[in-house]
């Protein structure tokens, strides 16, 4: 099977290569759902090409992602007999390029002495100390290793590639918010929306180990019936218009309490948890293919869990860790037919405490916090944006800019040089009634032309559900904000549920640029 390179997954690769030729062990972050291990295919082929007889070992740490990690690597090198050692897989035979398990080789050295790289997946998991099974093996070896992780920093320490660390460069960077939201923009990753939902989780005195809530404090404080009842009726509320749910729960009783919720609730609901063995992989399968719509999760899925479909991620499990953060709402990233954007519930108020996933909060070393996260609630749509956005990226809200003032001179000019802009004109205007219309524009796909009639005035608003790309994500997201009922969003089917359309009381309008912008919604 032949592989053709996204320009970024090459150019991911030529920074990569360029590093390694350095003396240095380099580290690329990669998002989840970007193509990882195309990636680490390609770096690999390059390598052997340059090197045609070195050997190279690609590590893991949960069966999960070896699995996925040899299959990938058997199919870009569909000659090649790729290794495997794996006691939990059952399977220990060495090649040329081999996919191990590190508990299944920490202690066995001798085996691996010939490895001229080492790649590890998930390179997060290798403590910044020296201690582990993985610098146990790693810390003396002569080989170049390489690291991969779409979380390229720990808690107690920082970044992967700085102090004690085992990287020590940073080679190339697609988590970043530029390159990250140019994947979303070209259609390589799905738009996430976060929605800030009624019921909030306060973690306030719930107790700390290890960096983090203490599970059982956890589950004592939020595990009750009245909770996760209240929570669950904002889940089915939410999620009727969204095809394949993921659920972190605190604990395995917490998750069977959630699950009893939904079973009741009328949604198939599993639970899936480190105690299961026999019926692990039989309802793994049945959420993929669908006869499962939500599953319940307890430390299982957030690495090496491959469902694209998963369109709505619900947030039940506080965390102060960026890192688990990052990669329980990175399940939502991987596109798929049918999807045009994931909602993110936060009941958990992750998203606030640790920000974006493009922007999260990066823990520092002990004593060294970075302050609150960058973010704020919009209070029309409940989504969650940038702290320093002009408006809602979903509904338009404007947010009011607050002016900080302060007891140090000022060093603003006495005498202003340019004219002042004229001061903005936006106001409220009551919604009467609101019209539908295809609009048809030569050489564009068609739109629908929203005609919300104000008094003797009308405003207009074009929703671009036939357009790709953001345009179609925020039209989709502007559908199920009204009611829309259906999988399928058009301009078409749209003008023809016009009928069952929630309708604004009242709209807030921007006229200060050449046509009047409308910025706020209310219902």
């Amino acid at each position: 099977m032949k592989f053709e390179a996204r320009k970024y997954q090459q150019d991911t690769v030529d920074a990569l290569w360029e590093a390694s030729q350095k003396p240095c062990h380099p580290v690329i972050a990669v998002p989840t759902g970007a193509g990882k291990t195309v990636i680490m295919g390609l770096f690999i082929k390059r390598y052997l090409n340059t090197y045609p007889n070195n050997k190279v070992t690609v590590l893991s740490h949960t069966q999960d992602i070896i699995s996925q990690d040899h299959d990938a690597l058997a199919r870009i090198f569909p000659k090649k007999t790729i290794g495997l050692y794996s006691a939990g897989l059952g399977a220990k035979y060495i090649h040329q390029v081999t996919v191990a398990g590190i508990q299944s080789i920490y202690r066995k050295p001798e085996l691996f002495k010939w490895t001229n790289l080492f790649i590890i997946d998930e390179a997060h998991t290798i403590n910044h100390k020296n201690v582990g099974m993985y610098r146990s093996l790693l810390d003396d070896h002569p080989a170049m290793k390489v690291g991969m992780s779409a979380t390229v920093f720990r808690s107690g320490h920082g970044y992967i590639y700085e102090g004690e660390a085992l990287f020590d460069t940073l080679a190339y960077d697609l988590t970043s918010i530029e390159n990250f939201n140019k994947l979303v923009s070209d259609g390589y990753l799905t738009n996430l929306i976060s929605i800030s939902t009624k019921l909030q989780l306060n973690t306030r005195g719930v107790k700390k180990s290890a960096g983090d809530y203490n599970i059982k404090a956890l589950g004592t404080k939020f595990d009750r019936d009245k909770i996760t009842a209240q929570a669950v009726l904002e889940v089915i509320k939410y999620g009727k218009n969204y095809k394949k749910w993921l659920i972190f729960a605190i604990d395995t009783k917490h998750a069977d309490n959630i699950c009893a919720e939904l079973i009741k609730g009328g949604i198939d609901a599993e639970v899936l948890h480190s105690k299961m063995s026999a019926n692990r992989e039989f309802i793994t399968r049945g959420f993929k293919s669908g006869s499962i719509r939500c599953l319940i999760s307890v430390g299982m899925v957030t690495t090496g869990f491959d469902a694209p479909n998963v369109d709505l991620i619900v947030l039940l499990r506080p965390t102060m860790s960026s890192a688990l953060h990052v990669q329980m709402v990175g399940r939502g990233l991987r596109v798929a037919d049918g999807k045009s954007h994931c909602l993110v519930l936060d009941f958990s108020g992750n998203t606030t405490r640790l920000g974006p996933i493009n922007d999260v909060k990066i823990p520092n070393k002990k004593g060294k916090g970075t302050g609150e996260a960058p973010t704020k609630v919009c209070p029309e749509c409940n989504v969650i944006n940038y702290a320093s956005a002009r408006k809602c990226s979903i509904c338009g809200y404007e947010f009011p800019f607050k002016i900080k003032l302060s007891a140090e001179a000022s060093k603003a000019e006495i005498i202003r040089k340019n004219r002042e802009k004229r001061e903005a004109k936006i106001e409220w205007r009551n919604v009467s009634n609101v019209r539908y219309q295809l609009y048809k524009k030569s050489g564009n796909p068609n739109s629908v032309l929203v005609l919300y009639e104000c008094g003797l005035s009308l405003v207009k608003e074009w929703v671009h559900s036939n357009r790709d790309g953001w345009l179609k994500r925020k039209a989709d997201h502007w559908a199920y904000y009204r009611g829309y009922i259906g999988s399928v969003i058009t301009a078409e089917s749209l003008v023809q549920a016009a009928a069952h359309l929630k309708v604004p009381k009242r709209i807030k309008v921007d006229y200060n640029d050449k046509y009047p912008n409308i910025v706020g919604f209310e219902f």
